[in-house]
């Protein structure tokens, strides 16, 4: 990220210039994701390709988030290994992933769910097993250039170390399932039980889930994080909408209940609709009413309270119909 604003810094010489380029630059990366989007839906002959494609452009993350926020660049590198994963390449797929998750950590996710996908469903464990070997060697290579440098002007590792562990630094947000518990009772999590959990569903699925589809596995993993996460950013949305679209039956699902939670498109857009409803606007209107991050009985802290817990149980619906249909 840093190298990227330092590239586009020859590009503007103000902050609105700034906000310009770096938005323009994003929207060209979000184009090129739903190009490769549609080369995959193309690709797996997908009848509603249209109907995928046009949800992508218009969903409220991507219409809000995707040209302000840099997950869009990991995103990308993400969705084009699976493209050519789909086509049976090896070398590509394990480059591409070693290079988004020196970005951010959560491409990890597709590369154990190429994995899991290579050693029990397709049997060939050495070929799973070198595609990761692959994505390590990419990611460890991007990261020595750091670590020298760090180390000859005399830093330890924490300026490293740091960009995987600040998010546990911070205190819950109160825009979270654990947050909105801890300000409505006087139940307090640790960040260390909330990591726990989080591992605890995300093995779960590991484990129990492992003989499935990479699309929906890899949604699965963002999810287990995300539910009881300390912190909740709207953004996070942006790691999983191109594969949670690419899990949607072929001709596209219309009912939002048949017989037990599906994912349909009218849960893709209620989830995507809540997420935007919790941030920035009733966070915004909270704040200005209750001023601190303590209870207060104003009507904007128990409509944020509400879209917080909503999202906690799409959470929740959107993975049981993904556990159930792929």
């Amino acid at each position: 990220a840093i190298l990227l604003n330092w590239g586009l810094s020859f590009f503007y010489s103000s902050p609105h210039q700034f906000i310009l380029v770096y938005g323009f630059f994003m929207f060209f990366i979000d184009m090129a994701v739903a190009v490769v989007l549609w080369k995959v839906l193309r690709l797996e002959k997908r009848g509603n390709a249209y109907v995928v494609l046009a949800l992508y452009l218009f969903l409220p993350t991507v219409l809000i988030l995707n040209h302000v926020r840099f997950d869009i660049v990991p995103v990308f590198f993400a969705i084009l290994a699976y493209y050519y994963w789909r086509k049976e390449k090896i070398v590509v797929p394990a480059i591409l992933l070693g290079i988004a998750v020196s970005m951010k950590w959560f491409p990890a996710f597709l590369v154990i769910g190429f994995f899991l996908n290579e050693v029990f469903i397709k049997r060939r464990f050495w070929k799973g097993a070198g595609q990761a070997f692959i994505s390590l060697v990419i990611f460890v290579s991007m990261e020595v250039p750091f670590l020298l440098l760090n180390h000859l002007r005399g830093n330890d590792l924490s300026n490293w170390t740091g960009s995987y562990t600040v998010n546990y630094s911070f205190r819950t947000g109160v825009d979270t399932l654990p947050g909105i518990i801890q300000m409505l009772s006087d139940i307090r999590f640790s960040s260390g039980f909330l990591l726990g959990i989080s591992l605890v569903f995300f093995l779960l699925v590991v484990f129990l889930h492992s003989k499935r589809n990479v699309p929906a596995n890899y949604v699965l993993y963002c999810l287990s994080f995300l539910l009881f996460n300390k912190i909740y950013s709207p953004q996070f949305h942006i790691w999983f909408v191109p594969f949670l679209l690419l899990c949607l039956p072929d001709k596209g699902y219309w009912k939002f209940w048949s017989k037990g939670p599906e994912l349909g498109i009218p849960v893709i857009l209620a989830f995507e609709i809540v997420n935007m409803l919790v941030y920035p606007f009733s966070f915004t209107w909270f704040l200005q009413d209750a001023g601190s991050f303590t209870y207060a009985p104003f009507l904007s802290v128990k409509i944020f309270s509400s879209a917080i817990i909503l999202r906690a149980f799409l959470i929740l619906w959107t993975g049981w119909g993904l556990w159930r249909k792929h």
